[in-house]
């Protein structure tokens, strides 16, 4: 058995996803507190950490771990959250949101600069289905949560 930084040593951001899968599948990486920094890793070091890895695998190795801010592996909040996501119409049901609107209208501003039309969305995550905050990494609040089944919606100009 490995660590995690043994594991992920001279790899390149968006190998990370693919080296955490390869670590778990091939049970190189089985200590759940292990896990959750290669979580951080791969989900906050490549842009998309969604096109790496399939939905069904990421919500595996969250489930395996259970809710984590940052690294620690610790209870999921008990309340809603109001999130936001700058985005694609097509994108908007992805992972990664954030609780600070300016930090989503940011993304929406550049996407939509990039000549790409995007939104400001907004959704409130029930309680428990949170399944990290990641804000150590990268300043941006982020949540990650399934949005599936929840009301995405446009958020309303301020």
């Amino acid at each position: 058995m490995k660590t995690w930084a043994e594991i992920s040593y001279q790899l390149g951001r968006n190998d990370l996803p693919w080296a955490l899968d390869w670590a778990i599948c091939e049970k190189q990486l089985t200590d759940l507190n292990e896990i959750a920094q290669g979580i951080e890793d791969a989900w906050t070091g490549p842009d998309g950490p969604m096109n790496y890895l399939r939905k069904i695998d990421w919500a595996h190795y969250f489930s395996m771990v259970g809710f984590l801010h940052n690294t620690v592996r610790t209870s999921a909040p008990t309340e809603p959250i109001t999130v936001y996501r700058g985005s694609t119409r097509s994108r908007r049901f992805r992972w990664s949101w954030t609780e600070d609107r300016e930090q989503a209208e940011w993304f929406t501003t550049r996407l939509t600069n990039a000549g790409i039309e995007a939104h400001l969305w907004t959704a409130e995550i029930p309680a428990g289905k949170a399944m990290a905050r990641f804000d150590a990494a990268r300043s941006e609040a982020e949540w990650v949560f399934d949005p599936v089944g929840t009301r995405v919606r446009l958020a309303t100009q301020t």
